[in-house]
């Protein structure tokens, strides 16, 4: 451990002493983002088998064709999260601070606006919808799965709202805190689901409120610490709501919105197809493999996501010669990604004996 630390604060040292400043700081948000994923990657190897045992191989099915079917939902934001930390990021490169205050409290306008009428449309309606039909299980009474959906949908909503502190965080270069949210957000969760093994609750129901209530939880304290003390002069506020600014940040969400799209089809239809061909038990296995290669995409995700807001600084101050050494390194990097999936692939049999024995 000790020589771990060591090894950070040589490469921080090194990051430091970069000539150029955005070059520093993606370096920064790479090397503490790699320790935070790090992290993430181990709290999520010990959260599958814990949530298997937990609810058995045919309830962790439903769970996961559950939230895959309720991610179509992501869609509702049109974009508005990557709008804003587009626009922010611009707004911060220039020093417009009151307008980077206006994108942040009508950003959070907005979400209330969507996300608030459309859990009450939920909740309304959740015990009219056939769940056992939807998800395929015959073994589960349909007011707990009714009563599961209302839970999940509900704080889905809320954290739509709260998580709006990512963007932000992206915005003003601070990705490696960003990503730490989720991983806070899963730990607390998988404290509480190992220890409520040992009580009579409904596992379902109770992994259920835990899996969605805890990482709202994350979300709400930190943006309200950070808005308090780190950034309060871009904290929302109900006199800087803006709707005329809502123009710029929606119109270059909607771009973000066609992507969206297609990762909601890509993401959020394989569980849902393959518990109504198959079953639960076939989600299961499918979440094991998407879960171990996933590991790629994250690993791609530490390097890439401080860039983003670099990138967007880059444009605005017209530092053209960087944008354009920061793709070439890019693309380097995504030749040994292929590389590693390559890897991946062959050791997997040996991967998936190893996390999950014959679960």
């Amino acid at each position: 451990m000790m020589d771990m630390i060591k090894l950070v604060n040589k490469l921080l040292q090194r990051f430091y002493h970069s000539k150029n400043e955005r070059t520093r700081i993606v370096q920064r948000n790479v090397v503490w983002g790699a320790m935070i994923r790090v992290t993430g990657i181990i709290v999520n190897i010990l959260y599958v088998p814990i949530l298997i045992d937990y609810l058995d191989k045919e309830r962790y099915g439903v769970w996961i064709a559950l939230t895959s079917f309720l991610t179509w939902f992501h869609l509702f934001d049109i974009g508005l999260g990557n709008g804003l930390r587009n626009k922010l990021a611009e707004a911060l490169a220039v020093g417009d601070n009151a307008r980077a205050k206006k994108y942040v409290s009508t950003s959070y306008a907005l979400m209330t606006m969507i996300f608030v009428p459309l859990s009450i449309l939920f909740f309304a309606g959740s015990g009219l919808l056939p769940w056992n039909r939807i998800l395929n299980v015959h073994f589960i009474s349909h007011s707990e799965l009714s009563m599961l959906g209302s839970i999940v949908f509900i704080f889905f909503c809320i954290r739509f709202i709260v998580q709006l502190i990512q963007p932000i965080l992206f915005a003003v270069h601070k990705a490696a805190f960003a990503s730490s949210f989720p991983v806070v957000g899963q730990l607390l969760s998988l404290i509480v689901i190992y220890f409520m093994r040992y009580t009579g609750f409904s596992p379902l129901l109770t992994a259920g409120l835990m899996l969605s209530m805890l990482p709202v939880l994350a979300y709400l304290v930190g943006g309200i610490l950070l808005f308090r003390w780190g950034y309060s002069h871009i904290s929302p506020s109900l006199h800087h709501i803006d709707l005329s600014v809502s123009k710029d940040i929606l119109s270059l969400g909607f771009k973000f919105f066609v992507v969206q799209i297609g990762g909601a089809i890509i993401n959020g239809t394989s569980s849902f197809i393959i518990i109504q061909l198959m079953g639960p038990n076939e989600v299961t296995q499918y979440n094991i493999g998407f879960r171990y290669f996933k590991l790629a995409l994250l690993l791609n995700t530490i390097l890439m996501a401080p860039l983003w807001s670099s990138f967007t600084d880059a444009l605005a101050k017209k530092d053209f010669e960087w944008a354009r050494r920061a793709i070439g390194k890019m693309n380097i990097w995504s030749f040994y990604q292929s590389l590693l999936v390559l890897v991946m692939l062959i050791l997997s049999p040996i991967a998936y004996h190893l996390w999950v024995g014959d679960r």
